[in-house]
């Protein structure tokens, strides 16, 4: 006679979400674009991932926190944070990262593949945890793989730069 005890552990994670961006519509080769929201609630951003629909050269992706709403083209700002930058990083999935982000912070997102910018029509509505969340247009006259972000910029109902983002609630909310 054989007797089997099976004994089940239950652990509890926060599920992750993929932020929804709009489809690819083109393509951009040349400075590095991105979006920017403000924050509908707390979250940690656990991953990124810039789509290989344009291409699957090295990614290049930048997180800033805005001290303020960035200026419409053709005036740029600096000032901003830089939560993380990768630069022509070979990593073909998602980039594990752990950032905090509080409800009403401005944040930007920076990124593409190789120097090439997957492009998504705006205005495009998405959702964070259930909250909507506009995203606009970011960029800069630089190319992210060789330069960190500066002299960022937005641009009203114009394609963004399609990076994806992975979030969970914070702890608490």
């Amino acid at each position: 006679t054989t007797t089997t005890t099976t004994t089940t552990t239950t652990t509890t994670a926060a599920a992750v979400q993929a932020v929804p961006l709009p489809q690819q519509s083109f393509l951009f080769i040349g400075n590095t674009r991105g979006y920017w929201f403000t924050a509908p609630t707390s979250f940690i951003i656990t991953g990124l991932r810039v789509p290989t629909d344009a291409s699957s050269g090295n990614q290049s992706i930048a997180v800033v926190r805005f001290n303020s709403e960035p200026p419409l083209f053709s005036s740029t700002t600096n000032d901003f944070t830089t939560l993380f930058l990768t630069q022509r990083d070979s990593t073909p999935g998602i980039i594990p990262v752990n950032i905090a982000v509080s409800s009403g912070e401005l944040i930007g997102v920076l990124g593409d593949r190789g120097g090439i910018n997957s492009y998504g029509t705006l205005p495009f509505v998405s959702d964070i945890l259930g909250q909507p969340v506009a995203l606009i247009r970011i960029g800069m006259q630089f190319k992210l793989e060789n330069t960190s972000p500066q002299d960022l910029f937005q641009e009203v109902n114009s394609s963004l730069s399609r990076v994806e983002l992975f979030v969970t609630p914070a702890a608490g909310v």
